[in-house]
């Protein structure tokens, strides 16, 4: 009985979830309700509020996954450049768009759900309460990718670099390709972003690695 209600939880969760990304990326943050996810979900309001106090709680739900598994994977990644397993620059700057493509896999939607707020599209229509929450888990993850590459400096495997800026251009390209990438691929058909994003980190690697 008890696992037929845990597994029950976790569909209305998704369906309430799928329900309010649809809602979230066509009318926006601000053009959705409660009330509209609850019927796109074909469910009572009631039940939607029994599982997320707030649409802000709701939004929220569907970043912080994401964000906290790429947060795992750059503490695996920050590990690994520690314990020498990369080699050379090149090899640690292809890691690092790894792990980027690994929490693009993990929950792709909910990566473009971060990419919306960053833009700033939803980042005006939250509370400051919420904004904070997210940001704050950003900050975590962008900490870590700094920690790693003042470490490949200290390992003379990089130029002595700008670690912020680096991490933030790096995260940049990537969000900035998997976006064109997936605009070009609705109107083609044609999937060229592994491609797109491994020639694009090793000529930013020829670039910033010591030759």
């Amino acid at each position: 009985m008890k696992k037929s209600r845990v597994k029950e939880k976790h569909i209305r969760i998704n369906e309430i979830q799928a329900a309010a990304r649809e809602l979230f990326f066509s009318k926006g943050l601000k053009g959705t309700t409660m009330e509209s996810i609850a019927k796109k979900a074909r469910l009572s309001k009631g039940t939607v509020y029994f599982y997320f106090k707030s649409k802000e709680d709701l939004y929220i739900s569907m970043m912080m996954p994401v964000l906290e598994e790429l947060g795992r994977q750059l503490l695996k990644f920050e590990k690994d450049v520690n314990e020498l397993k990369y080699e050379t620059c090149q090899e640690v700057i292809i890691g690092l768009k790894d792990v980027f493509l690994l929490a693009y896999q993990y929950d792709t939607d909910g990566l473009r759900i971060v990419n919306s707020f960053q833009q700033g599209e939803h980042f005006l229509e939250v509370s400051e309460a919420t904004s904070e929450k997210i940001s704050h888990r950003a900050r975590v993850n962008f900490n870590v990718m700094r920690r790693t590459f003042s470490r490949a400096i200290e390992l003379g495997m990089f130029k002595d670099l700008n670690v912020i800026k680096l991490s933030d251009a790096l995260w940049a390209l990537f969000v900035g390709i998997i976006q064109l990438e997936e605009s070009k691929f609705r109107s083609t058909g044609k999937n060229h972003l592994y491609e797109t994003l491994k020639y694009s980190f090793r000529m930013i690697s020829d670039g910033i690695c010591k030759s």
